[in-house]
């Protein structure tokens, strides 16, 4: 018995240690990935901006192979919704902001988590040559495993942003 509680004294201690410890961690993350690619950035934006081309690109659509997907609202742009189901979970894409050709804000959600706010912006270096960065931020709010949580979410995110922007130059 006495063992019992030693280590029921210690996963509580830990656990208590682990709690401060998030109480000093940060709540919010940011994802940020770039690349050039060599194509003009109209028609990069297209691909972004429309909703459906995204399966053309998307790292998510690859790695899913039973994703299902559904559209709602206009098919680009301001308003547009894609949601899908698949093994990894649900989630959905609104696009919120449309600017040709610089840039498409909207907002991201994977079930049980906030929404995120991301963008993607096309900085066009020549007519045929474009800087394309992606970006990701969202909060996790005062939750400590959340918090844990943002602390990866570069790890998590950032190569399938690699991989999305390099499908996106093919």
């Amino acid at each position: 018995m006495k063992t019992f509680k030693r280590i029921l004294i210690g996963f509580l201690g830990l656990l208590g240690i682990l709690f401060v410890i998030s109480m000093f961690l940060p709540s919010t993350f940011k994802v940020e990935r770039s690349l050039t690619i060599n194509k003009p950035a109209d028609s990069l934006f297209i691909q972004v901006n429309n909703l459906k081309n995204w399966e053309n690109w998307d790292p998510w659509q690859k790695k899913d192979p039973t994703m299902v997907n559904t559209y709602l609202g206009p098919i680009e742009g301001m308003g547009a919704t894609h949601m899908w189901t698949g093994e990894d979970g649900k989630g959905n894409i609104t696009i919120l902001q449309s600017i040709s050709p610089d840039i498409v804000i909207y907002q991201l959600q994977f079930e049980g988590f906030d929404p995120m706010q991301s963008r993607i912006e096309f900085d066009a270096q020549t007519d045929s040559i474009t800087n394309v960065k992606w970006t990701t931020e969202g909060d996790m709010g005062n939750n400590p495993i959340k918090k844990y949580f943002a602390l990866m979410m570069d790890n998590m995110m950032g190569p399938d942003y690699e991989a999305g922007l390099r499908q996106l130059a093919n």
